[in-house]
């Protein structure tokens, strides 16, 4: 686990909540958990029951006064396979944001950090063998210039980092965007917007360097009950040793209100771009796609989705469904797939310190270059108990399933995880599933 990649947005969050130390906010976190699978290595044939011990330590700080603003998110946690399924592992993941309004509703500077790990193939089981670190920083200030009442222009120059463990697909990007913007009534706006961004890998000789300059305009309203937002133009990707890349893209996001605690999404796209742009918007708004149904890789790419998601959020009752359909044509590397996927979870508030949850999820992939076809099924239920105010413990039983063409990528597993935290954030099951 490499830390150097997360100091950056450490100190330079620490160093901004510093500056107001009366607005700092701390919530640290503290626990432990004990899995019992019955399939530890998520192998087709001498399947090995396993317990892993798993320690977690957590915080999350934040502060936001004035001027500054910063916030940090941050876990790590440490498995030990009793049974040396595997050796030991040690996680770290962080959520790092910190911004300095220079000039109000003029100059805005921005640094963010995302650390977490990621399936190395996409398509094999997440287990700690199939799993990277990966980091994504990004800086650049934002820079708004009113032209009326109605109208503004921003520019925003931006460079972005994206570290990869074990994939070679490094590389650095440099961008300049800009947009404009007319308040055409309250509930309607419109506008142009596009830019320019060199991405220049590590590994040129493997992952050619690329020039990609996008245009589109759009429409944004808000009514009673409904958001939405269209982007429509087209891009053009430049590429040093492959052939270039242009076409339509656009993108589409509606959001309905059904009632006060229930709400619908929808969000349709077609896009050319790399994988590192998809695992940068799956961390920020995971509603705009699964990042564990791409592949990593340096290639550029096409990218159909429709993804539609429910969500019910009330003080006993909390639902959320997805569905998801995919088409990925990546241009050189042999990795294009069709993915189907669909999953809800739900919990039940029984008691006033109680919580009862169920949760499922079928994902349909076809890799159409390999003709490799994979059927993942998950279920399962808990039971979480609040001890106090900030101490509480969750059962969780899970089976999973799944059914592929390819040798010996078949599995099946029953585990029960157990788990006590004290503070922020629970505490997850160490074989989940990559997409969750």
């Amino acid at each position: 686990m490499n830390y150097r990649l997360a100091r950056p947005a450490l100190l330079i969050a620490l160093a901004l909540a510093g500056s107001v130390a009366s607005a700092l906010e701390i919530k640290p976190g503290i626990g432990a958990g004990l899995l019992y699978t019955d399939n530890a290595a998520l192998t087709s044939d001498n399947e090995d029951n396993d317990l892993v011990a798993v320690g977690y330590l957590g915080a999350d700080i934040s502060e936001n006064e004035g001027p500054f603003r910063s916030s940090v998110k941050s876990s790590l946690i440490y498995q030990h396979y009793t049974e040396d399924t595997f050796s030991d592992q040690y996680y770290l993941n962080l959520n790092a944001l910190a911004g300095w309004e220079m000039i109000r509703d003029r100059l805005d500077w921005k640094a963010e950090n995302f650390f977490t790990q990621r399936p190395v193939n996409s398509l094999n089981a997440n287990t700690p063998d199939n799993r990277q670190d990966t980091n994504v920083f990004t800086f650049g200030p934002i820079a708004t210039f009113p032209v009326s009442g109605r109208q503004q222009i921003r520019l925003r120059p931006q460079f972005r980092t994206f570290y990869y463990e074990d994939t070679n697909t490094d590389n650095r990007q440099y961008s300049l965007f800009a947009d404009w913007s007319y308040q055409f009534k309250p509930t309607l706006s419109v506008g142009v917007d596009g830019g320019a961004t060199k991405v220049a890998y590590d590994d040129d000789d493997r992952n050619p360097d690329y020039t990609s300059s996008t245009l589109h305009g759009f429409v944004a309203g808000t009514q009673a009950a409904s958001e939405y937002r269209v982007n429509l133009g087209t891009t053009h990707i430049q590429r040093d040793d492959f052939e270039n890349q242009d076409g339509f893209t656009g993108d589409l996001t509606g959001l309905y209100h059904l009632t006060g605690r229930s709400s619908a999404r929808a969000y349709l796209a077609t896009e050319l771009r790399d994988s590192s742009t998809g695992l940068l918007k799956s961390s920020t708004n995971p509603d705009d796609g699964d990042f564990s149904n791409e592949q990593t890789s340096g290639d550029v790419l096409r990218n159909k989705i429709v993804r539609l998601t429910f969500r019910r959020v009330d003080s006993t009752f909390n639902t959320d469904i997805w569905g998801e359909y995919r088409d990925l044509d990546y241009k050189e590397a042999p990795n294009d797939r069709d993915v189907k996927e669909v999953g809800a979870s739900a919990d039940y508030r029984i008691a006033p310190l109680m919580v009862t949850g169920a949760y499922g999820r079928y994902n349909r992939t076809k890799e159409t270059d390999s003709g490799r076809r994979d059927k993942t099924y998950i279920i399962g239920g808990n039971v979480a108990y609040n001890l106090s105010r900030n101490l509480r413990t969750k059962f969780d039983l899970q089976y999973r399933n799944r059914d592929s063409n390819r040798s010996r990528q078949d599995f099946k597993e029953f585990s029960a995880f157990i788990s006590l935290v004290y503070g922020f954030r629970d505490l997850t099951r160490p074989t989940r599933y990559s997409g969750n």
